[in-house]
């Protein structure tokens, strides 16, 4: 790889050091996710990058208008916690992922707008567990972490942890592990 291929990778690769996800319940303590429409088309979390002097929180609600339409207010979102994950092709690099919480929101908004993602619903954490070959791994993590501080397993809220280590659950006198 010549100097200027890794300048550029180092540069586009740092644009997206820190990204948010977020764990938008309804009523029944359903998660939506939502399909990618690139890549293996798995399900995933509304989330994104933080941009360069964003702020997480802000970055958390532009993400979810944008890939759902569902239009969120910064100060409904709750900090449940963060996970550090290493960059793809930057070994030493690594960002933040920061995990929120959100469940005020109007569905009518869902079906108002041209989501990026497809395949948007709520999904209990049974039907998660049920389809998790069908969840990209980091997003599977994230949702046994959240599932884990919903049981009270997670001893400090915010948690923190790698999103390359793994996690565990017991589920309906199942062990659930990603």
């Amino acid at each position: 790889m010549e100097d200027k291929e890794k300048i550029e990778l180092i540069e586009k690769a740092l644009k997206k050091i820190n990204g948010v996800n977020v764990m938008i319940k309804n009523d029944e303590g359903k998660i939506l996710v939502g399909r990618s429409t690139y890549g293996e088309k798995l399900f995933m979390l509304p989330g994104g990058a933080v941009e360069r002097g964003e702020l997480p929180k802000h970055a958390a609600a532009s993400e979810t208008e944008e890939e759902t339409g569902i239009i969120i207010e910064e100060r409904d979102l709750i900090l449940i916690g963060y996970v550090t994950q290493r960059l793809k092709g930057l070994q030493s690099a690594q960002g933040t992922v920061f995990i929120y919480e959100c469940t005020k929101y109007s569905e009518q908004q869902l079906m108002s707008f041209i989501p990026e993602l497809i395949d948007i619903s709520f999904m209990s954490f049974e039907e998660i567990y049920k389809r998790k070959n069908e969840f990209g791994l980091g997003y599977l993590r994230m949702i046994i972490a959240y599932h884990r501080v919903i049981e009270e397993c997670e001893p400090v809220i915010p948690f923190e942890r790698s999103l390359s280590d793994s996690i565990e659950i017991f589920f309906n006198g199942h062990l659930i592990q990603a």
